[in-house]
């Protein structure tokens, strides 16, 4: 019943930030968007294998609640802050809080890792594709 219910939340979340983020300047929207689409992809598979594992219920559910519930405030708090924080803190902070937190410890080759991604992907979305990520807090 929870993860039913935690499908449902992250299905009105994506559809709602969806919608919205059509009020964007179309030269903006796109990074936004694409990660509302993995969401949404995301929510199809977790869907898929919730249904495929129904039958098989084990005693491990109270750690995998808790791993869902983290993972949603975790994305969900990444595109909320998104426009205030920026592409690179937003994603930044992201990421290392996602290695730190599932990994269950802290290791320095996480902020190395972090800040491979986070140049790789400024200059991929950047530069290569010319996508105007959020500047957030490097606007001012």
């Amino acid at each position: 019943m929870f993860e039913i219910a935690a499908l449902v939340g992250e299905a009105f979340f994506v559809a709602t930030f969806f919608r919205l983020s059509f009020e964007e300047p179309p030269n903006v929207r796109f990074y936004p968007q694409a990660i509302l689409v993995l969401m949404g992809l995301c929510l199809v598979f977790s869907a898929l294998k919730l249904f495929r594992e129904r039958k098989d219920r084990s005693a491990k559910n109270g750690a995998h609640h808790a791993n869902v519930l983290l993972a949603f405030a975790l994305l969900s708090g990444y595109v909320a802050a998104l426009n205030y924080l920026g592409y690179i803190l937003g994603t930044s902070f992201f990421y290392f809080l996602w290695l730190c937190l599932f990994n269950r410890r802290f290791r320095f080759s996480y902020a190395a890792a972090t800040l491979i991604l986070t140049v790789g992907m400024v200059y991929v979305f950047g530069k290569l594709f010319s996508v105007p990520l959020p500047q957030g807090l490097f606007s001012l």
